[in-house]
């Protein structure tokens, strides 16, 4: 605890409400904040602001009308956010008008936003969260992508600091994403922004499912799983077992679907198979690194949660999504995870083909605590 301020301060975090890795790289942020005697308000929308209820419910929650995105079930990812943008970009000018008013009432003396771009006022510090220093045009968009980018740093320019979620050495995490042009004069990195933990377990799962994301895309990339999880789970149960199979082989598998107001039992729903719609923090950093191999959706922040436990991947990217798509090809180039289509999944293939990569190494560097420190350090007295 900073025990030589005078008083406590308060922080607004609001993370955008776009799939859920805003919010859950929010909840080790929230957390030291905390440690350091901060009085912190969250404010977001949606399923994003369920996860932070349960994570936090004795925090003042405010809701912060999302973004609220949708994907398409099929065709152009592009023409589908064209035609969402006039609505994006409304809640982007509502964000300023409603921030001003909350600094009024709630006597906010800093902000910490997670891409959400007009979440800053002149009078206090506020803080961007980002990994894309360069965003990826979908395929339509590809001539504006300069243009695109120019724009993004000059909301980011608008925040008095531009926190970047990797390593200063390139390529990184992320890759193009935060390293292809040079920093913003606000930017700085700060590692590993995860809320999990590394430590040595057991293994207990030969498969973990690990859903996330916007619909419709999340509950179709979960039909498919499971269905096909339940297909392999019975064949495994049905074949002849020796001694050798067993002690090599592990038995169970758990299936993750995202879903934060769901319920937190865990269900055998056929034989070999566990399901549950949502763990929190600590039950599912334990869970993952029980899990022999992990299959999810390479977002970024499931990309610094499995790097910084070392685990093994399975990647399948959200059809048409830049980041995703770059992300998995990155990793996949580099030897690290394996990576396989939405509409070309096959569970047995992807479980052979990834024996030929490495994995993560598990890794910890997390400089962005001495940044919180030096934030609430920054907040005057009065």
């Amino acid at each position: 605890m900073l025990t030589d301020l005078s008083r406590k301060r308060k922080i607004l975090v609001a993370p955008l409400d776009w799939g859920l890795g805003h919010a859950t790289r929010m909840i080790p942020v929230i957390h030291e904040l905390q440690s350091l005697g901060a009085e912190v308000l969250i404010a977001s929308d949606g399923p994003a602001m369920s996860l932070l209820r349960k994570e936090f419910p004795q925090l003042t929650a405010i809701n912060l009308p999302g973004y609220r995105v949708h994907y398409q079930k099929k065709g152009s990812l592009g023409i589908t956010m064209l035609l969402q943008l006039p609505k994006i970009l409304a809640v982007i000018r509502a964000e300023k008008k409603w921030l001003r008013k909350i600094i009024s009432k709630e006597n906010i003396d800093a902000v910490i936003s997670d891409n959400r771009f007009d979440m800053y006022a002149k009078d206090i510090p506020c803080t961007f969260v980002t990994h894309q220093l360069n965003i990826i045009a979908p395929s339509p968009f590809k001539r504006m992508e300069r243009w695109i980018n120019k724009v993004n740093r000059r909301l980011i320019a608008n925040f008095d600091a531009c926190w970047i979620p990797d390593f200063e050495k390139e390529p990184g995490l992320s890759g193009i994403l935060s390293h292809k042009f040079p920093l913003p004069d606000n930017a700085v990195f700060i590692g590993t922004l995860s809320r999990f933990s590394y430590r040595e377990v057991s293994k207990r799962y030969k498969l973990m499912v690990l859903l996330s994301g916007p619909e419709p895309q999340r509950s179709m990339l979960e039909q498919l799983l499971l269905q096909q999880v339940k297909e392999y789970a019975s064949r495994r149960n049905n074949q002849p077992t020796n001694e050798e199979v067993a002690a090599d082989e592990l038995d169970q598998i758990l299936f993750v679907r995202g879903i934060p107001g769901g319920s937190g039992e865990v269900l055998q729903i056929s034989p070999g198979v566990l399901l549950v719609d949502y763990l929190l923090t600590e039950a599912l950093n334990t869970a993952i690194l029980e899990s022999e191999i992990i299959i999810s959706r390479p977002g970024y922040t499931t990309v610094m949660d499995l790097s910084l436990l070392g685990s093994r991947a399975i990647f399948i990217p959200t059809p048409g999504q830049p980041e995703q798509e770059y992300l998995a090809e990155y990793l996949t180039n580099k030897g690290i995870c394996y990576t396989t289509s939405q509409s070309s999944f096959d569970l047995e293939l992807a479980l052979f083909e990834e024996k030929a990569f490495a994995g993560f190494k598990a890794n910890s560097v997390q400089l962005w605590k001495q940044h919180l420190v030096n934030l609430l350090a920054s907040i005057p007295d009065q």
